[in-house]
């Protein structure tokens, strides 16, 4: 039996199809996420999403679809070498010459900042689980590309987990963009509108960024009725720093304090890596 509700028919199509190798007679509940190529799939046996994109879709009339399928399969190959601590699961892909799909393990859980709002783990906690997954997945060969809290949640076990790999790399692989500007230091986004590329101490600087969003549970950046366009945002930020708009309870302003010192130090001395970073603030994480 299959329930759908607005997701795409391809997406109902593999999920038929990869559920009959799980189990022929499961029943099978597809429910939409917040976007239209995505969805969550429950069955009988077990949930997972399932990512689809269209190759055939003219980019110039229909936008990002063609370079989805490039992150869709990105992420499934980098799945693949992960060890199942540090992502979730790669279940199944279908790759033809006119679309790509993939199965992903669904992992159930809460945003880091439903968690710290909730009082279940103090945000430092999260902070010192974040550099060490981060550190781990560096350690595994692997960038993750879009470090920021909308790309990682905490599993039903109180475990950090890290999401969405389209836009990861290996570490001796030259670094594409990734997709949030709010996380990038001023010089990365100075580099990136010259169309330079990303390196790995800018993923150690999107790391500050994020653990400093956990503390305050806010975008670096607030959200505004006017949004200008990437291309635009990114000379505003190559032009002056971006992240002294933080506000935080007592409790974490000294932990505050030192991560936003890492961010405003010169760019040459700050913490390239994990490791690092976690050494500039380790007195607070004990």
């Amino acid at each position: 039996m299959i329930r759908q509700s607005f997701t795409p028919q391809q997406i109902v199509e593999s999920a038929i199809d990869f559920g009959a190798q799980i189990d022929p007679n499961t029943s099978i509940n597809i429910l939409p996420t917040r976007r239209g190529s995505a969805a969550v799939v429950a069955t009988d046996v077990g949930q997972w999403l399932m990512k689809y994109a269209d190759l055939t879709v003219d980019a110039t009339e229909k936008g990002i679809e063609p370079a989805r399928s490039v992150g869709i399969k990105n992420e499934a190959i980098h799945l693949g070498e992960l060890p199942l601590s540090l992502g979730p699961q790669l279940l199944h892909i279908s790759n033809t010459t006119t679309s790509v799909c993939t199965a992903i393990e669904y992992i159930a859980g809460a945003s880091v900042h439903e968690i710290t709002k909730g009082q279940a783990i103090k945000p430092y906690e999260l902070v010192k689980n974040l550099i060490m997954s981060v550190s781990d997945l560096h350690e595994s060969g692997i960038l993750h590309g879009d470090i920021q809290p909308g790309n990682m949640l905490v599993d039903v076990n109180g475990k950090l987990r890290l999401l969405d790999f389209e836009f990861a790399h290996a570490l001796d692989e030259q670094a594409i963009a990734p997709g949030l500007y709010q996380y990038l230091s001023p010089q990365a986004a100075g580099e990136i509108v010259q169309g330079h590329l990303l390196t790995l101490e800018e993923e150690t600087f999107a790391l500050t960024m994020s653990s400093l969003a956990i503390l305050s549970g806010a975008l670096p950046i607030a959200r505004s009725s006017y949004t200008p366009s990437r291309h635009e945002m990114l000379l505003r930020l190559a032009d002056k720093p971006h992240y002294t708009t933080f506000s935080v309870s007592e409790e974490n302003i000294p932990l505050a304090r030192d991560l936003i010192g890492v961010l405003e130090s010169d760019q040459y001395s700050r913490p390239t890596s994990p490791q690092e970073l976690m050494g500039a603030i380790a007195v607070h994480l004990l």
